[in-house]
């Protein structure tokens, strides 16, 4: 049974995979502002309310629930206004997701799933990013 936090699990999709994950035998932990996402729809898992653009909030959340995976759903998605708002979609989907990876590394959690919305990303190797992370945090368990 692993511990997945599920970012973004009060939204449609995010509180399915967390009813998927309970079905299968995990825990889940949903992290969710309830800027789109709904209290109600957190019914697989414990709701811990916050932004991913705070760090403080997510060193907490590491440090208080050993996770052994992120499943990354929050996002601000709609697309006619992120041109209007580009700022504030660079804001909480770039930098956002910023602020959780480096959460993640300093709590050596070294998996992601990471959901994108009608976007195709590049091709990366996968094996890199996990070596780094995986580096990281035998680095920090040795000392």
């Amino acid at each position: 049974m692993a511990r997945i936090l599920i970012t973004g699990g009060a939204g449609y999709v995010g509180s399915h995979c967390a009813k998927e994950l309970a079905a299968s035998g995990h825990e889940s932990i949903v992290f969710d502002n309830l800027l789109f996402g709904h209290r109600d729809l957190v019914r697989w898992g414990n709701l811990i309310e916050g932004d991913i653009r705070d760090a403080a909030a997510l060193s907490a959340l590491f440090a208080t629930h050993p996770i052994d995976a992120v499943m990354h759903f929050a996002a601000l998605a709609y697309a006619g206004e992120s041109v209007q708002a580009p700022d504030r979609y660079y804001d909480v989907n770039v930098n956002g997701t910023r602020v959780l990876l480096e959460a993640m590394v300093r709590a050596c959690v070294p998996v992601i799933v990471f959901f994108l919305r009608a976007v195709r990303p590049p091709p990366c190797r996968k094996s890199s990013i996990r070596r780094a992370l995986l580096g990281h945090c035998d680095r920090r368990r040795a000392r």
